[in-house]
């Protein structure tokens, strides 16, 4: 079983990544970047702990790709203007891709 999380630079996805690193025998994890520089910060982060990948949630094609060969994907909530739309991408990705579950992390109100 791998893992995919997105966006791997979110404060609620680095307590999942630290949670599944601190299991006796932690899944392959996948941790989906939106650039080159966020990249960079979550190899340095994690190091070789886990693989990181360059993906635009608003990129059906690049989403697909980042989730080619993962059982899970795991998404927090996309902010922003076409969160809803961007939410719809992940999960066409995640059905093209194959993927056997699908976990989005969204809190309404926190505030």
């Amino acid at each position: 079983m791998s893992i995919l999380l997105a966006p791997g630079t979110s404060r609620t996805v680095s307590f999942v990544i630290k949670a599944l690193l601190s299991s006796p025998s932690p899944p392959p994890i996948r941790l989906l970047a939106h650039t080159p520089t966020s990249k960079t910060t979550l190899e340095t982060i994690y190091g070789a702990s886990v693989s990181v990948v360059i993906a635009d949630l608003e990129d059906k094609a690049t989403l697909e790709k980042a989730m080619d060969g993962v059982s899970v994907v795991f998404v927090q909530r996309a902010v922003g203007e076409h969160e809803v739309q961007l939410g719809k991408n992940a999960i066409d990705a995640a059905v093209a891709a194959g993927v056997q579950h699908f976990v989005f992390c969204s809190v309404l109100h926190p505030y």
